[in-house]
């Protein structure tokens, strides 16, 4: 006869433990001391086992049920709810530190000195008090209110920590000591102040993009230059990569534009860096043959002598319109813009958008892992974002 709140609340102890069944291996064992404690008795590879579910009454009678169906499920997997529960005890005394530490120890391919970044951000601001909890028990609100007092006395830092611990998070899930990304609620572009300034500055604010990109399409100088302001934002190339860029770079066939290593950021690198063309860039690669003179350079200086276009160039041409380069927007900060805006998104993995801006990312096998899907990722990605910028730019007013 299965128990009820009413037969439960009338059980005495006695000189011994005794047992009180409910059902289907659900029973109550009373102590001499009068504690009532929920066990389920299950067989597992032919073994007779057991789990403790809690005491009664603060674990009522529903809630034991409850536990003992969720067991059931577990064993109808094949999974024993006992090695389970070690695993999820195991996972609970992570700390955030633990799997921080882990993570960039995976970071063997990145810049030491980006590593020693990171590191000492969390240092400075995550392990304090987050550091030594569990991350299983660490919630949004737990991070977010340590990001608020970090942008306070620096934006950037707090945009670059929320995409670290994403990262972390993201690595905590692989390896199985959590289920869920808390910093994903908190990728939200209001979530965190827009970061302005710095060396190589970018516009993050959408309205700001819009209006930028609708700018350029009044530029009135040179047709060679207007074209690279537009060709810019939808790429996110360094600019010495767009510049120097040749025609036989450009895959129309493949819808691909590749950058060889030499002319990359990073010169010890031995592939190519693979942009997939949108059908924005591919429109403006066609306007631009139009004026391709004899050489092979994409981009050829006024000047002509075989140089590509220079960087004071489209820099002075952004001046042109009114931005100053040195505190709202540079050529470069095309990079910025697409990062920022990207990841704040929140459905595209941070990887996919780093690979796209020819950053190295995880150990080498994760780098043969990403080399070979990534690309499947990248081209939807780049198609989305062109498509975001030229929304932007519709929606900015006219002037």
């Amino acid at each position: 006869m299965a128990l009820t709140d009413t037969a439960i609340r009338g059980l005495s102890p006695k000189q011994k433990p005794y047992k009180k069944a409910d059902e289907r291996g659900l029973y109550l064992l009373v102590q001499p001391n009068g504690s009532r404690w929920w066990r389920f008795k299950y067989s597992f590879e032919g073994r007779e086992k057991g789990i403790s579910l809690g005491t009664y009454p603060d674990t009522p009678l529903k809630s034991a049920r409850e536990k003992r169906d969720a067991a059931r499920q577990l064993v109808a997997k094949g999974i024993d709810p006992s090695v389970e529960r070690q695993a999820e005890k195991h996972s609970a005394s992570i700390t955030l530190k633990d799997n921080a530490d882990d993570w960039l120890a995976e970071q063997t391919a990145q810049d030491p000195k980006t590593v020693a970044r990171m590191r000492s951000r969390l240092e400075e601001w995550a392990y304090g008090k987050l550091g030594p909890r569990p991350i299983t028990a660490i919630t949004s609100g737990d991070v977010l209110s340590m990001l608020k007092l970090c942008q306070k006395k620096s934006p950037d830092t707090a945009h670059r920590l929320r995409l670290d611990l994403r990262r972390i998070w993201d690595y905590a899930i692989r390896e199985g000591r959590t289920t869920h990304n808390v910093i994903m609620p908190l990728m939200g572009k209001t979530v965190l102040a827009p970061v302005v300034g710095g060396h190589r500055p970018g516009l993050v604010n959408p309205q700001e993009v819009g209006g930028l990109l609708r700018a350029i399409d009044g530029y009135q100088g040179q047709a060679t230059t207007m074209l690279a302001l537009k060709i810019a934002p939808y790429v996110a190339l360094r600019p010495s990569e767009l510049r120097c860029s040749r025609w036989r770079d450009i895959d129309f066939a493949r819808k691909e534009w590749r950058i060889p290593p030499p002319r990359m950021k990073a010169k010890d690198k031995v592939e190519e860096h693979i942009v997939p063309m949108s059908k924005q860039v591919i429109a403006l690669l066609r306007e631009l043959e139009h004026h391709r003179g004899s050489g092979d350079l994409l981009l050829p200086g006024t000047k002509g002598k075989g140089r590509p276009m220079s960087d004071a160039t489209l820099n002075s041409a952004l001046r042109t319109l009114g931005y100053d380069t040195k505190t709202q927007h540079c050529i470069h900060g095309w990079r910025t813009t697409f990062s920022t805006l990207l990841n704040e998104r929140g459905d595209i993995h941070p990887d996919s958008i780093e690979h796209q801006l020819a950053h190295v990312v995880g150990d080498k096998t994760r780098q043969a892992y990403n080399r070979a899907i990534k690309m499947e990722v990248r081209r939807p990605m780049m198609q989305l974002w062109a498509n975001f910028l030229d929304e932007l730019r519709d929606k900015a007013p006219r002037t």
